[in-house]
């Protein structure tokens, strides 16, 4: 079969699907059309680029420390010490500005890259130049560790990636001898290959968890409050709450002694024994045995029409141990309801009124019609059956009466 124009083949695929984290083109987007997907990744990595920096300049005093202290290189490691220094808080000052969102995924990507840069060339400095008779452990701990500290494209870690091996190469032909050049480079190959493949698979967790969330929110939009409720411990942890809610959901633990203050705080009294009857945990747990949710309908204090739902979330031995508490505003809804129900009764009335008016009407016009026709049936009968001469007139319109149903007196 030929393949279609636009179709690449399946190796293709699976590399290309490899560096957009499983995802579409579309819905990571690019650096001048971003997504809030990848917006939501920039910021949260602009975010940790200034602890990371700081944690950075006390891991570089530390190499001083240990270099001065125990191997007595003191010129030689403080001179590169001081620029690495200098660059992470160069880099954390600018991660601290505020930028647009529109702008953070150019800018998380700048300063990561700087960051990476300014890591790998201390390491190789270390590692390289000032011990090439050593094994590259800064540097191998560098290409693993940083790219799972930031939640980066894989086509970014490459490039970051790249630039190491390629600085690598350089220095080990140039300082290091043939036997430690090989052990070092192979360390390095396995180094990155790891780092790249575990911060594939952390950053598409991550980028997945944001989807997730985003799918959360924007499903609750509609809710007024979500919550969970643990109905062996009775233990009540709101997910989200209005404001006027608030002071009443945020005073109390327990599940039980929370909604019995949110009912008699919010919902109207005509509802409230319904309300209360539907939130005993004892029977709620019962009845989620028999379905996966249940619902009940309450107006509150606004007198806008409400619905809560229970979903069982979590069982354990075939009972039910957490659920999750769903109010929703359902008033437009409720009134559509009862417009139609409204109209439905309205129609029903309608048409047993026609009904009886057409029964009514068939009743009077049958015996408006039979009244007639029976006298007509009897004239004809007389005419078939007796004779039509005048003197037998009195005679035959008696009979004729009779026949159509009239009382003759003559």
């Amino acid at each position: 079969m030929r393949r279609g124009h636009n179709e690449s083949p399946a190796p293709r695929r699976a590399v290309r699907r490899w560096f957009n984290l499983g995802f579409d083109d579309n819905q990571l987007g690019t650096f001048s059309q971003p997504t809030p997907y990848s917006i939501t990744l920039a910021t949260d990595n602009l975010a940790l680029i200034s602890p990371v920096c700081a944690f950075s300049c006390l891991l570089v005093l530390a190499c001083i420390a240990v270099h001065v202290v125990l191997l007595q290189f003191s010129h030689a490691i403080v001179s590169p010490s001081l620029p690495a220094i200098l660059m992470f808080a160069g880099i954390a000052a600018l991660a601290g500005r505020s930028y647009e969102p529109a702008k953070r995924p150019k800018t998380a990507l700048f300063l990561t890259l700087a960051l990476y840069i300014t890591w790998y060339a201390f390491a190789l400095y270390c590692d390289i130049v000032l011990q090439p008779y050593q094994r590259s452990v800064l540097t191998c701990l560098a290409l693993v560790t940083l790219p799972l500290l930031f939640d980066a494209r894989p086509r970014d870690n490459v490039l970051g990636s790249l630039i190491a091996l390629s600085a690598l190469l350089v220095l080990e032909h140039l300082f290091v001898d043939p036997a430690t050049r090989t052990m070092d480079v192979l360390g390095a190959y396995i180094a990155v290959v790891v780092g790249l493949m575990v911060a594939q698979r952390k950053t598409a967790s991550r980028l997945n968890e944001i989807i997730y969330l985003d799918m959360y929110r924007t499903a609750t939009k509609t809710s007024i409050l979500v919550a969970q409720a643990d109905l062996r411990t009775d233990t009540f942890h709101a997910l989200q709450v209005p404001d006027y809610m608030q002071p009443v959901v945020s005073k109390y633990t327990s599940a039980t002694e929370t909604l019995r203050r949110v009912g008699e705080t919010f919902v109207q009294s005509d509802y409230l024994d319904e309300y209360m009857k539907f939130f005993n945990m004892t029977s709620l747990a019962q009845r989620l045995q028999k379905s996966d949710q249940v619902n009940c309908t309450f107006q509150d204090f606004r007198s806008l029409w409400c619905q809560v739902t229970v979903v069982a979330q979590s069982r354990r031995a075939g009972k039910v141990e957490t659920v999750v508490i769903i109010v929703r505003d359902i008033d437009a809804e409720k009134h559509q309801e009862l417009e139609y129900q409204r109209q439905l009764h309205n129609a029903v009335v309608e048409a047993q009124r026609a009904n009886a008016s057409k029964t009514n009407f068939l009743r009077r016009m049958s015996h408006d019609i039979r009244t007639p026709i029976n006298g007509i049936r009897a004239w004809w009968k007389l005419r078939t059956t007796s004779p039509t001469t005048w003197k037998n007139r009195p005679n035959a319109a008696r009979r004729c009466a009779r026949q159509a149903g009239f009382c003759c007196r003559w």
